[in-house]
Formats: C-alpha cells, sequence, structure tokens
C-alpha cells in the first residue's frame, strides 16, 4: 500500500482530501508475477515499502499526477493504470526511504486482513445506514471495541471515515455526472441535506454548491 499526501490546491482530477490511498493485495495478479526476472524490481520495492518511502524530485511530482489519474478508473483500465504507477515506482530512483533497517511494522497480518474486510464493505454498503453492530459482527468484536480499535488504525473515528468516502463520491457525482446538490446528497448515503453540507463544507472547505460551480469551468 502506498499513500501519497498532497498540498490542498485546486486541480480538475482531485476530489476531496489532501491524500490519496490505493489499496491493493500484493499479490492480486497472482504469485507467478512475482516470481518472475521481470518483477524482480517490483518485488523490491514490496519490501522497500515496509520502512515506508517518500518520493522526491520530478518523480513526487509525476507520481502525484499518476494516481489522481487513477481516481476516475475502473475495472480493467484501473488495473492496467495500477501497473504504470508500479513500474514507474520501481525504477526512479528519486526517493527516501522513511526508517531505519531495525524498523517493523507492528501491524500483524491478521489486523491487515480484518482493515481490508473494513474497507471493502464501507466501499460496498457506503450509499446505506451504516449500523456500527454490523462491523462490529464482520470483525468479531463488540461495538465499542471495534469503534476503539478502527480509531487506533486508521487515525480517525469509523464515522468520519464513512463520511470521507460519501463526500469523496458526492464530489464524483457533482464533476461526472452533473447532478444536483440534492441528488448527490441521497446517491452519497446521507439522510438528511443538512447533515450532507455540514459534512461537505467540513471535508473540502467549501460548499457543495461552492464546489460544483467551481468545477463547472472546466
Amino acid at each position: 500500500m502506498w499513500r501519497s499526501e498532497n498540498e490542498q490546491e485546486q486541480e480538475k482530477n482531485i476530489a476531496w482530501s489532501e491524500g490519496v490511498v490505493i489499496y491493493f493485495h500484493e499479490d492480486f495478479l497472482g504469485e507467478n508475477l512475482l516470481q518472475s526476472d521481470e518483477a524482480i524490481r517490483l518485488r523490491q520495492v514490496f519490501h522497500k515499502s515496509l520502512r515506508g518511502m517518500e518520493f522526491t524530485e520530478q518523480s513526487a511530482i509525476t507520481l502525484k499526477k499518476l494516481m489522481l489519474d487513477l481516481l476516475p478508473m475502473d475495472g480493467f483500465d484501473g488495473i492496467l493504470h495500477l501497473l504504470k504507477i508500479l513500474n514507474f515506482i520501481s525504477n526512479t530512483k528519486e526517493y527516501q526511504i522513511l526508517a531505519s533497517p531495525g524498523y517493523t511494522n507492528t501491524l500483524r497480518e491478521a489486523d491487515t486482513e480484518r482493515m481490508f474486510k473494513v474497507y471493502a464493505y464501507v466501499m460496498k454498503n457506503f450509499k446505506r445506514k451504516m449500523v456500527l453492530a454490523d462491523l462490529a459482527k464482520l470483525t468479531n468484536m463488540t461495538p465499542t471495541s471495534f469503534s476503539r480499535y478502527f480509531k487506533q488504525h486508521a487515525n480517525k473515528s469509523f464515522s468520519d471515515f464513512v463520511s470521507e468516502i460519501r463526500i469523496g463520491h458526492a464530489c464524483k457525482l457533482l464533476i461526472e455526472q452533473k447532478i444536483n446538490v440534492s441528488q448527490a446528497c441521497y446517491e452519497s448515503g446521507f439522510q438528511t441535506l443538512s447533515n450532507f453540507n455540514k459534512q461537505f463544507k467540513t471535508i473540502t472547505n467549501r460548499t457543495p454548491l461552492a464546489f460544483k460551480k467551481e468545477y463547472e469551468v472546466y
């Protein structure tokens, strides 16, 4: 998993936050690909990424654009573009390793799988009402334990995470499908327009209408 933190700025392709997060399994194309001689640099990148990688100079600019270009892509186009990103990362030398060789990731494999299940569930169901008890059941926890666990591993509350996903989807609807604010609200999983407006402004620092008008110039 790579995470690229970006400064807030007005860009056509950026949707709602200060970062882009891309989740994928290391063997998402099968184990055989990573065992090939052609993928040796990619295996090295996966190993280095355990200590954190900060990309610098022109590579940081190029990688930022590549990641933003991936946002609207789905299906096979998204997979091909992800491979393009990984190929770029495996070839660039403009990066720094953030942690010392002695660093070990304390997030256990079981925790990684558990969080992945949560993310996958939210991405599939965010348009309907999210019940904390359902997530607790999914992770074999009590609701209170799940809330504490999620905040510890995601550095934000579960409700904030869901709001960010919903607002991100709403931004995409407002930009790409040219629908009105009310439609974007309910099609993104919000129950009331007032809460949608409040959450939208909290996350994007602008109202939904202002956001829509801002991108109508493109």
